[in-house]
């Protein structure tokens, strides 16, 4: 009908394209672009459907062997037990409940879905009992076993037991139905499956399942379930065309959107990070020491400087150790490198501006992440410590691990903040964008005990 009638020629084109492409790609891909060359999902009315789609394709995506479907049998059955996803834009009006749960509430709307359905078959128990009510607080029990097996014949105090049994269960499923019929206000929707049987060449609803909801309430929606029968079975009127419900059409003049513009990228930059040494033969390892002091700072920041002394540091030895090397620090420089992270935190802990940054104060992160837009640019950072003072300054602090061995300490730290002075002034210049009046920035080197603080754009006095 598609490659035939002018209507679907738009169909016809994109069907063709598709078979001549249909060895590229995955099943649900081949599918996907199909549907979506197509206008599938213009026909959709909410997400609710959107969401069902994408199960479909999902379970596309599943069966799928080198881009092919192996078997349309497993398809079908596994779409006979695809059910669709909850509402995503369904409010908390909506609740799914047992009717036991529901028994004393009321709704304005009720719906019960499988009446049909059965318990399973009552096998038969070795032993079967029934307590009967005889006076006030006594009661006769009836206690009836199976009979062996071979026998041609059941026990008639097993059989007649077990009738009474049944007629227990009915009852109390005649009383289940009347509590979840009767815990709408207004509207009720039961919702049953009845089959067909052929009978001297007329078709009928057979009786539902014993058992069921279904055959308690048959009595009374027989009638519906033969109308809506009879109702299939009519032919068309003359000139009446018979239309397949479940489809929607697209509005005559509707056309694929056009696709939006180019994404442009202009790459991202590291605002800070730890700094590789400048001398190639540092090597990794002072970079690696870094790091693990940086873990160290952080999680004594965390757990609160006050639990951490000399002993809690000297048990903690094996595991800098174990850091190190999992960062990659060689076997032969692992002892000078577990030495060099513990005597920076040692010194830190030590340090009265050490345990000051330390210290849980309002606001405090460590190892805090921001991201930039710049120019076009997304520039991303890590703030090693971040928080308010009582005097509600903002401090960005940056950890260095670096050494001074020689003469002119001062002139060593002056260079080092003229150095890292670009990046912490960006970190201050975003945090003042997030509404903070006044931020000051500092490094602190654990190794030297010294702590070099400054306002943005100009050394403190």
């Amino acid at each position: 009908l598609v490659m035939r009638h002018k209507r679907f020629a738009h169909t016809r084109e994109v069907l063709l394209r598709a078979l001549a492409q249909r060895d590229r790609g995955s099943l649900r891909t081949q599918v996907e672009c199909v549907w979506l060359a197509l206008g599938g999902p213009a026909a959709l009315a909410d997400a609710e459907a959107l969401a069902d789609a994408e199960a479909y394709l999902e379970l596309l995506e599943e069966l799928d062997e080198g881009g092919a479907l192996l078997s349309v049998t497993d398809l079908e059955q596994r779409l006979a037990k695809l059910f669709a996803r909850p509402d995503p834009e369904a409010d908390e009006g909506l609740q799914l409940m047992t009717i036991h749960k529901a028994k004393g509430l009321e709704f304005d709307v009720v719906i019960l879905p499988g009446l049909a359905a059965a318990t399973r078959v009552d096998d038969l128990d070795l032993l079967v009992w029934l307590e009967r009510p005889r006076a006030e607080r006594d009661a006769d029990i009836l206690l009836a076993p199976l009979d062996a097996p071979g026998q041609d014949h059941q026990d008639p105090l097993y059989a007649w037991v077990r009738l009474l049994r049944k007629e227990q269960a009915r009852l109390e499923q005649a009383r289940l139905l009347y509590v979840a019929v009767t815990r709408a206000r207004e509207q009720l929707h039961l919702l049953g499956v009845a089959t067909v049987k052929e009978q001297e060449g007329r078709r009928e609803a057979a009786e539902p399942r014993r058992g069921s909801l279904l055959a308690l309430l048959w009595p009374a929606v027989k009638d519906e379930f033969e109308r809506s029968l009879a109702a299939d079975a009519m032919p068309a009127a003359a000139g009446q065309e018979r239309r397949a419900t479940g489809f929607t059409r697209l509005r005559p003049d509707w056309s694929i959107p056009a696709p939006g513009g180019s994404v442009r990228w202009a790459g991202s930059t590291v605002l800070a990070s730890e700094e590789v040494p400048e001398f190639e033969w540092v090597g990794e390892t002072l970079r690696h020491v870094g790091t693990v002091v940086h873990r160290m700072l952080q999680r004594i920041a965390d757990e609160g400087v006050e639990h951490w002394d000399e002993a809690r540091l000297q048990r903690a030895s094996s595991t800098l150790r174990q850091l190190l090397a999992q960062a990659g620090v060689p076997e032969v420089e692992l002892d000078g490198a577990t030495r060099d992270v513990a005597q920076a935190v040692r010194n830190c802990l030590g340090d009265a501006k050490g345990r000051w940054l330390l210290t849980a104060h309002p606001e405090a992160r460590s190892e805090y992440a921001l991201s930039l837009l710049e120019d076009g640019r997304l520039k991303t950072g890590i703030i090693d410590r971040s928080f308010v003072d009582e005097d509600g300054v903002r401090w960005i602090v940056d950890y260095k691990t670096s050494r001074h061995s020689g003469a002119d300490m001062e002139a060593f730290l002056e260079q080092e903040r003229l150095r890292y002075a670009p990046q912490l002034e960006r970190y201050a210049s975003l945090m003042q964008g997030l509404g903070t009046p006044r931020v000051k920035v500092a490094l602190y080197f654990p190794l030297l005990q010294r702590f070099v603080p400054w306002e943005p754009h100009g050394p403190e006095p």
